[in-house]
């Protein structure tokens, strides 16, 4: 028997969507700003909040920074079983968000005045840029803080909830934005306010749905350990923190070359620009982002069966909406361009160009993602500096004399990005004793037979095929017949009834089975969708005269510790021996 992507494809599908609207609900407030403010300011408006994006760029970098790798972290540590290491990972990405938001909310007010200098440059729009920036330093912490439930709604496989949490927000700066802009025609300080009373709304509920009964994680007092888990987030966190805070750079250098290379109509095109591609992050993010928590889980693990199938299943999903996206782009760039208020043709020259570079970025943002949670930090680090900030800005720039050429920086810094990692991943796996192929993956356990990954239907035939399966790795592995009888009737129950009461005796269900026999630990884990149920613990309770559960008590009488957390929303039964 082997392992499948029946489970797995599901339970992608099943947080694809939700996902995507997720993040489209963090990112689609630029480009709401930039409909909103292009209609009632201009181009000037445009260019202004353009300039002002390094500084929301920088506070996503902060709160991905410990949002992401605290998520990531908190993965990590339920893939080993750590249950109570995770909960502590979270309250303290809670205490490290706060403090965070307050220093720099204070720190930005302090230095307004240079600050407002540095981001104008010679547009001669100072006063715009200081008018949005005094109302919306407000919005540190709010926006630190939402980056928690953001990630941590998404690995307790609470997607939807996440989803409604960020849409909520987009819904609102729509709202405000109409409100204040249009109505009482307060400008771009309008713009600004409509993204504070929104951002503190959508945390707010956010955390409401953290602290629901179901929720695996809840806030229960808050203990500062600075030196230990700090610097683990930190270090998980940095590559998706490094993607926004590069972002920021590469929006501010662009800003500068072009200008100098067209003016503000070259400026105001690529506000429309990187409003688009704001916008398509849902696509490009939210593609790896729903088997982010997932593949954290199964690295923690070393499931690699897993992993492969998480790979595959997010260049095929991902290549296919972003191609589409792309294509739409091409068709309509004319009509985009008008939507913002822009004319001249400059700004649809540069979304071709941008939907040109798509299908590569969802190439390379798929690895970056994995490479992020599978805790190969240096190339995941080295390929989001290198796509978002030096080869983007280093093409623009030496694209920047041949007038419009220069757009092609968007493709350009996409495809070098993609033979870089390939040749990063060539040279680590080479370099490496344990690791192999682009995914560099640690096949020890699989070339030494010590683990068995398969898939099994809630059907019975192939539920008694499971069993047989367990009895033949038992052999294979010195277990004794004893135990090998034991743990095949074991694995054939647990089966058994999970199938009854979990999937309500339905055929078409699959549940994910991981047998491992190491030097210092043996165990079986049970991964499976369907309602919320903990198998072994009714088998514990259950008083059968029939002997219906007799296996499973038997190996609970020779188990180390029996674990059951929902995970990712789905089951998870760990048996270890």
């Amino acid at each position: 028997m082997k392992a499948n992507d029946a489970f797995l494809k599901s339970t992608y599908n099943r947080y694809l969507l939700p996902t995507i609207l997720a993040v489209l609900g963090s990112t689609i407030n630029v480009f709401i700003d930039s409909l909103f403010i292009g209609r009632s300011m201009g181009e000037d408006g445009l260019a202004a909040i353009n300039l002002c994006m390094p500084i929301s760029l920088i506070l996503c970098t902060l709160g991905s920074l410990i949002g992401a790798g605290a998520a990531i972290l908190s993965a990590h540590e339920i893939g080993r079983n750590e249950t109570e290491e995770s909960q502590a990972i979270f309250r303290q990405a809670i205490l490290l968000a706060a403090l965070c938001g307050a220093c720099l909310c204070a720190f930005g007010y302090a230095v307004l005045t240079p600050l407002t200098a540095m981001l104008s440059s010679d547009s001669g729009l100072d006063t715009l840029i200081r008018s949005y920036l005094s109302i919306y330093f407000i919005n540190c912490l709010p926006k630190l803080l939402l980056f928690i439930p953001f990630y941590y709604l998404v690995l307790d496989g609470k997607n939807k909830r996440c989803s409604v949490v960020m849409l909520l927000m987009a819904a609102l700066i729509a709202v405000f934005d109409a409100l204040f802009l249009l109505v009482l025609d307060m400008g771009i300080r309008g713009a600004a306010l409509a993204n504070v009373a929104a951002t503190t709304a959508a945390c707010a509920l956010g955390f409401g749905f953290l602290h629901r009964r179901d929720s695996s994680f809840r806030l229960s007092g808050l203990r500062v350990r600075l030196s230990g888990i700090t610097s683990l987030i930190v270090k998980n966190g940095s590559p998706v923190a490094m993607d926004n805070l590069c972002t920021a750079l590469r929006v501010a250098l662009l800003n500068i070359i072009l200008l100098d290379a067209g003016g503000n109509e070259y400026l105001s095109a690529f506000a429309v620009a990187t409003s688009i591609g704001e916008f398509l992050l849902c696509i490009l993010n939210g593609v790896p982002e729903t088997a982010g928590a997932i593949v954290g889980v199964y690295s923690g693990e070393q499931d690699n069966a897993g992993l492969r199938i998480l790979v595959r299943r997010q260049f095929r999903t991902g290549l296919l909406i972003i191609s589409a996206a792309s294509v739409l782009i091409l068709l309509f760039d004319q009509p985009l361009e008008a939507m913002f208020g822009v004319t001249g043709g400059t700004a649809a020259l540069a979304l071709t160009c941008l939907a040109l570079s798509l299908p590569i970025a969802q190439i390379n943002t798929n690895m970056t993602h994995y490479y992020n949670h599978t805790g190969r930090i240096l190339i995941a680090n080295t390929i989001t500096v290198s796509r978002v900030f030096m080869l983007a800005v280093g093409a623009a720039l030496a694209l920047s004399s041949f007038g419009n050429l220069v757009w092609l920086f968007y493709p350009l810094a996409e495809a070098a990005t993609l033979a870089l990692w390939v040749c990063m991943a060539w040279i680590t796996a080479r370099r490496s004793e344990h690791a192999s192929g682009l995914l560099l993956l640690d096949t020890r356990l699989e070339t030494e037979g010590s683990t068995l990954d398969f898939s099994v239907s809630t059907g019975v035939r192939d539920i008694c095929n499971a069993s047989a399966a367990i009895l033949a790795f038992c052999d294979e592995n010195g277990l004794s017949h004893r135990q090998a009888m034991t743990l095949s009737l074991a694995v054939e129950e647990v089966l058994m009834i999970t199938a009854d009461k979990c999937f309500a005796g339905r055929e078409d269900g699959s549940i994910d089975v991981r047998f491992f026999h190491l030097e210092n630990s043996t165990g079986i884990r049970f991964r499976y969708g369907g309602r919320q149920f903990n198998t072994v613990e009714f088998a514990r309770r259950e008083d059968d005269g029939l002997g219906e559960t007799l296996g499973i008590k038997m190996i609970l009488r020779m188990a180390k510790q029996v674990i059951y957390r929902s995970t990712f929303g789905v089951n998870n039964v760990v048996i270890l021996l």
